[in-house]
């Protein structure tokens, strides 16, 4: 939707707002998938894995706004803002492609600690 949002023509903010407000939304999708895949793989280490991954996305949350920045020298040229949408849709993309290869809801192995068995 920020590649959708791009294409819509000078002079239409409402198609704008309500186009991140859709972006918004979607995103909120993504995230209940991503969230609960901690519990289904690992439920005794759930927690440390959230905070894990949590790291992870707010270290990227406190990058983003500066390479924003970077690339927005006249937050007047939607051509600078263009690329901006472009580069957060590729990475929304990638990352999930990769969650998508490579993640699984499958219980973990080191999941159940060994037994004391004294």
């Amino acid at each position: 939707m920020l590649i959708v949002l791009c294409q819509v023509p000078p002079g239409h903010p409402h198609a704008c707002i309500f186009l991140l407000a859709f972006v918004v939304g979607l995103n909120a999708g993504n995230l209940t998938g991503f969230l609960i895949t901690h519990i289904d793989m690992a439920p005794n280490f759930a927690g440390p894995l959230m905070g894990l991954t949590n790291c992870v996305a707010n270290f990227v949350g406190l990058i983003a706004p500066l390479v924003a920045g970077l690339i927005l020298q006249d937050e007047k040229d939607p051509n600078q803002w263009h690329m901006v949408f472009y580069l957060a849709s590729v990475v929304y993309i990638v990352t999930n492609v990769i969650f998508i290869v490579f993640a699984s809801n499958v219980e973990q192995p080191w999941n159940k600690p060994p037994q004391d068995v004294s």
